[in-house]
């Protein structure tokens, strides 16, 4: 703005507009004043009008937007905002300031809008809360203007409830084959935005589809619901087969997520009630003894059903009891059948003997049998012990001494006995009958347990063989049943916090069903191990049941779990053993983390604590309490796990060194009581481009240094390589030494950078800096390379050594000359190396007269001109000289 012209000199003075918004510059004057009293008044003219951009909106609100759930995928609003080029000759340069957002990011990268075209960006809102959002969008045009759009939006939660909550269990009923019933419910959009509804039919355990227990929803597609609007659901139940009683679990789809709304009960009774075997048989029986045969009448069906015999068709050889009765549904009724032959006859039969059953048809039931006389000598005592459920021995010697092989059909009386069918003993031989004692509840056991009184002394049986000869042989046993050992050891192993799904297989040895109440005793004070299941378990007759449970341990080890089964009605218990030994915990959650070079990206994650809140949780080193090899990561622990179900910890990734492919590694977070919780990490780099720029401005000839500063993250003392791609005008040293940051953020290094041009005109390079261990840096260099201002004055009395350098990258050939034939010089030309210099000498003569153009030039004053032929477009540089006055 000010400055200082010499005598007979002229200089020259830029004015530049360069407006940052719409302005004017009608009216303006500006005043150059000239010695402190010529004022020279100019009169501007100028306008800066805005780019000829247009936005289909500059504000737009979301409105509601639903949060997806934790585990389902984000719920997406796109809006696409068009960018319209009005003007019809030139581009304009668009670019978008916003830093991405969890909740809300714009993909619009750098990009020029041709004449009269337009440009798309999508602006993408997630709701990740439920608060109201708000953030500002800007755009900046040409570098200079910036435009601003707004967006609002709102996180609320799919709310989407029965009307009445008393609707939570819906009773069908118990209906018969070919009813039918309708139930309504009513469901209400208590959020603030629509949703679609949908009834979905899911898969459970143990129970049938809807289909298949004739169950329809009304309506059967999707429907929308806006806010506060209500639609009923109707079920119609319309069984055609019988169908035991159910409890179905109603789920709804709700904006993508899966939610149960209510639950169906009920139940189609039906009539099915058999005898578990149609014909008894009870072999021989001696003359004026009895033999007792049991069969079940059971009622597979769910409604309660009579039942009828007729004693008179069982006379006179047999009795039956109960002679009627009633069966409740699902259960069973034990018919005894008593043979008492009244004469001797070895075929004793009665064939379709009817129980009259209500409701349907009669089940008919064939008896047959002998009777034979019986010698008393021939009855002897046999005394078993055995622990119940297991199986013990004895052999019996029979001897025929007739001619005549015998085949004999032995008759177990008595529930814990058995033996083989028949027995072949030969003429004159002898054969062994192998009797089994299988207790199938214990006898007393002089324990001070209530059910033990119920239990009896002894178990009483007979085995009774029919002599083809007519005689028999007649065997009373008696056995006494201990409790039992372990029904078996199972051996498992899986890896800590993962949940392991252990399969029990139950029997139930009676031929009737039992319900067994489960009790599972884990290791005392070791409450890092977790053991569930169903608190009983029902075993229909003679079947097979696995027992589910679910284990699930914190910590490695060997864990050793006890699980009883105990029928709480006859006291009789089963007991296994549970071994489960639990390795080293497999990775617990799959954590990808993508970030730009020296920049950070954070994911949280949650480690819940199944401890009660008096147990503390300690890490297992309190310093270095989480364990991961690359140095790019950092954990931090955003809240105490102490007395809490769950903490929070902070995982921070912030690459330094660019990788093309991803790279897996382990995060180890070590616990005392809960163990190690491993993640792996994918940890992807995206390269960045140039970190800043740096401008320079220099004379021809002249030099300016500046200095690149940069953060180092390097552990350890390290060398970067550095480099440009145009060294005639950029200079850097070629290493550049860094010390070892001691703290996560890392430490300041810096380079000089020197820019010497040998042109005039602007100048670009690229500065890289390089190490494999520290990274790469990069800083774009911006020169501008300007005339030469004139140096001096030289003031001399005799002569001067004037110092001139070479600034091309190659030898040079100079031409010199002087203005004032006063001043001398030792040569008219010079030829320079590359980047060196020469002494120029100038010698004062003051006897030369006028010049030679018959022009006088003042005797003191002179230029000195230095030029170069090889580039006649280069001003040339300029020297002033002045011949010192002798002193007065």
């Amino acid at each position: 703005m000010q400055g200082t012209i010499k005598k007979n000199d002229k200089t020259t003075c830029r004015l530049t507009f360069a407006p940052t918004k719409q302005t004017s510059l009608d009216g303006v004057q500006l005043t150059c004043t000239v010695a402190g009293s010529r004022n020279y008044i100019f009169s501007l003219q100028g306008n800066a009008v805005p780019p000829s951009l247009q936005f289909s909106f500059t504000s737009h609100d979301f409105g509601p937007c639903f949060i997806a759930e934790a585990d389902a995928q984000p719920m997406a609003e796109t809006m696409m905002l068009t960018v319209y080029n009005m003007d019809p000759e030139g581009g304009i340069d668009l670019d978008c300031l916003f830093e991405k957002k969890p909740h809300l990011r714009v993909d619009c990268a750098p990009t020029v809008v041709g004449p009269h075209e337009s440009v798309d960006i999508p602006i993408v809102f997630i709701a990740r809360q439920e608060i109201a959002y708000f953030e500002m969008i800007p755009f900046t045009i040409n570098g200079s203007s910036t435009v601003n759009i707004s967006i609002r939006g709102e996180g609320v939660v799919p709310k989407v409830d029965l009307v009445n909550s008393s609707m939570q269990v819906v009773v069908l009923g118990n209906l018969q084959i070919g009813q039918q019933t309708t139930r309504t419910v009513k469901i209400a959009n208590r959020s603030k935005r629509k949703t679609v509804v949908e009834c979905l039919d899911l898969l459970q355990p143990g129970v049938a589809s809807l289909d298949a227990m004739g169950i329809s929803v009304f309506p059967q597609r999707e429907i929308t619901l806006r806010s506060k609007e209500s639609a009923d659901i109707e079920f119609r139940f319309a069984p055609m087969q019988r169908i035991p009683s159910f409890q179905k679990d109603i789920f709804f789809r709700v904006a993508g997520s899966t939610k149960k709304l209510l639950t169906l009960t009920g139940c189609c009774q039906g009539i099915e009630v058999a005898l578990e075997t149609d014909t008894l048989s009870f072999g021989a029986v001696c003359l004026g003894s009895q033999l007792v045969r049991k069969v079940r009448l059971q009622n597979r069906g769910d409604v309660a059903t009579r039942f009828q015999w007729n004693p008179r068709e069982f006379a006179p050889d047999f009795l039956v009891s109960p002679s009627e009765g009633t069966i409740a549904p699902n259960q069973h009724k034990t018919i005894e059948v008593i043979f008492k032959p009244t004469t001797v006859n070895p075929d004793i039969r009665y064939d379709r003997v009817m129980c009259v059953i209500e409701g349907t048809m009669p089940a008919p039931l064939t008896l047959a049998g002998s009777c034979v006389t019986q010698a008393t000598s021939s009855i002897q005592d046999i005394h078993f012990d055995s622990r119940v459920r297991e199986e013990t021995h004895k052999t019996l010697v029979v001897e025929n001494p007739t001619a005549f092989p015998w085949n004999l059909f032995p008759v177990v009386q008595g529930d814990h006995w058995s033996c083989p069918e028949n027995l072949a003993v030969p003429a004159q031989g002898k054969a062994n009958l192998s009797i089994a004692y299988c207790p199938l509840r214990m006898t007393k056991q002089n324990s001070q347990e209530a059910i033990d009184s119920q239990r009896p002394e002894t178990h009483t049986g007979s085995i009774f063989l029919a002599i083809p000869d007519g005689s028999a042989l007649l065997y009373n046993v008696f056995g006494k049943a201990s409790a039992p050992l372990s029904a078996g050891s199972i051996s498992l192993s899986t890896a800590a916090k993962k949940t392991l799904q252990v399969s029990i297989p139950v029997k139930n040895w009676l031929k009737v069903p039992q319900t067994f109440a489960v009790d599972i005793q884990k290791p005392p004070g070791n409450e890092s191990v977790i053991a569930q299941g169903p608190t009983s378990i029902l075993l229909q007759a003679g079947s097979t049941r696995n027992y589910i449970m679910k284990f699930f341990c914190y910590t490695e080890g060997t864990v050793n779990i006890s699980v009883q089964l105990v029928n709480l009605e006859s006291g009789e218990y089963l007991l296994f053993d549970l071994h489960v030994t639990v390795s080293k915990a497999v990775d617990v959650e799959v954590l990808s983390l993508e970030a730009p070079v020296r920049q950070s990206v954070k994911r949280t994650v949650v480690i819940e604590n199944p401890l009660g809140p008096q147990r503390p949780v300690n890490f297992v080193d309190k310093i270095h309490w989480w364990k991961c090899s690359n140095r790019s990561i950092r954990v931090r622990q955003l809240s105490e796990i102490n007395g809490r179900s769950e903490g929070c910890y902070e995982i921070e990734y912030r690459p330094t060194v660019h990788h093309e492919t991803p790279i897996e590694e382990r995060l180890t977070i070590s616990f005392v009581e809960l163990g190690e919780f491993t993640y792996n990490l994918v940890l992807v780099t995206q390269s960045v481009g140039i970190g800043r720029i740096l401008y320079f401005t220099a004379p021809l000839g002249g030099s300016q240094t500046q200095t690149f500063t940069f953060t180092s993250y390097a552990e350890i003392p390290a060398e970067l390589s550095c480099s440009v791609q145009d060294p005639t005008s950029f200079s850097v040293p070629t290493v550049c030494k860094v010390d070892g940051a001691n703290s996560w953020d890392g430490k300041p290094e810096s380079i000089p950078i020197k820019f010497e041009p040998e042109a005039l005109g602007e100048f670009r390079d690229v500065v890289t800096l390089f190490s494999d261990t520290v990274g790469e840096f990069k800083c774009a260099l911006q020169g501008i390379s300007v005339t030469p201002p004139p140096q001096g004055p030289f003031v001399f009395s005799t002569s001067r050594d004037i110092e001139f350098k070479n600034v091309f990258s190659a030898t040079t050939d100079f031409e010199l000359m002087v203005d004032n034939p006063c001043f001398v010089l030792s040569t008219r030309s010079l030829s320079i190396p590359a980047k060196s210099s020469k002494t120029i000498t100038v010698r004062v003569d003051l006897s030369v007269g006028p010049a030679a153009d018959g022009k006088t030039t003042p005797s003191g004053f002179g230029k000195l001109f230095v030029s170069c032929p090889s580039s006649m477009n280069l001003p040339p540089w300029v020297y002033y000289l002045e011949v010192m006055p002798p002193a007065t």
